[in-house]
């Protein structure tokens, strides 16, 4: 018997893994007198993550691309970071400033040469009277703006600011007229806050970009400009289906016409607007926007006979809780 020889083949020698690369060092922030020097896309990125994350950020700028945004647009109208932040809102996807922003912007353009205000009348003539005068303009600026005038547009007594500070509110729709058109290159054209939350949100909803007008049901004329998608106009009228004894069937009963024996039309909007999951102020805001008064019973049936349609359109505007 032959011996076999017991040989191993040598192992190959260890390869050395090349030195990790060093991690990237980010450029640090500037910080001066004001705070936060944002100088690049990159900073003003990292700072909107850290208000992010702080939870300072307002509502509704709770990601770092939105707080982004409100930074830029608060850099043109030369805000600093942090006051952008606080005097920006986007109301119905519309940026707007505060009011009290907005006259502090005047003031500190250097173009404003004097600015009044004040409250004359009382009841439904209590009227609020803004004058501003820019330099180098012949004549000043003067709007008011009344009870009469809120009461017209469909905002006295309306629940929220309206009803909590409705001297206040009537200072800030004249104060905003006012400055916007004296002042518009100062604020860029933007409207306050407190005059976009009274405006509805404008619905584009058709593939093409064109908005329809829906078919308003029966004993809802008086609502115009009613804004919904195709899939939310009223349907066709329903074919009598006869029965044998050649009678047509009654078909259901319409549950938004379907009142409780001790319920008022107002109080029956509300349970509607609730079981849609749907804000009451919304459905306020879009009755105003059509001369009616969603709290007054017969404004509020107007609202109830087109009840379908009227949901589905603030529902598609975001107005569902």
């Amino acid at each position: 018997m032959s011996e076999q020889s017991n040989t191993s083949t040598p192992a190959a020698p260890a390869q050395q893994q090349p030195p990790a690369a060093p991690a990237p060092t980010r450029a640090p922030i500037a910080f001066g007198r004001q705070g936060i020097e944002l100088a690049t896309l990159e900073d003003a990125y990292r700072f909107a993550n850290a208000v992010a994350a702080s939870g300072f950020a307002p509502k509704g700028m709770d990601k770092p691309e939105s707080i982004m945004v409100a930074i830029q647009l608060g850099a043109e109208l030369g805000l600093t970071p942090m006051s952008a932040l606080q005097n920006i809102g986007v109301i119905n996807g519309r940026p707007g400033i505060y009011g009290d922003a907005a006259l502090a912007l005047v003031r500190s353009s250097g173009l404003l040469e004097s600015y009044e205000q004040a409250y004359t009348g009382d009841g439904d003539k209590l009227t609020c009277k803004v004058t501003a005068r820019r330099k180098g303009d012949p004549v000043a600026i003067t709007t008011e703006f009344s009870v009469g005038d809120a009461k017209a547009a469909g905002l006295w007594g309306k629940q929220g600011p309206w009803s909590q500070y409705p001297r206040r509110m009537l200072l800030f729709r004249s104060r905003g007229f006012t400055l916007r058109d004296g002042f518009g290159d100062v604020l860029k054209g933007l409207r306050t806050t407190e005059e976009l939350a009274d405006i509805p949100a404008e619905i584009n909803v058709t593939p093409g970009g064109a908005v329809r007008e829906a078919r308003v049901p029966a004993g809802a004329a008086t609502m115009l400009d009613l804004e919904a998608p195709a899939s939310a106009q009223a349907a066709p009228a329903q074919t009598e289906t006869p029965t044998t004894s050649g009678k047509p069937e009654a078909g259901p009963a319409d549950p938004a016409v379907d009142l409780a024996p001790t319920e008022s039309p107002a109080e029956h909007l509300v349970r509607l607007a609730a079981q849609a999951g749907i804000q009451f102020d919304q459905v306020e805001a879009w009755a105003a926007a059509r001369r009616l008064n969603a709290s007054k019973d017969a404004d509020a049936q107007k609202i109830i006979n087109a009840w379908s349609t009227v949901a589905r359109t603030l529902q598609m505007a975001g107005g569902a809780a």
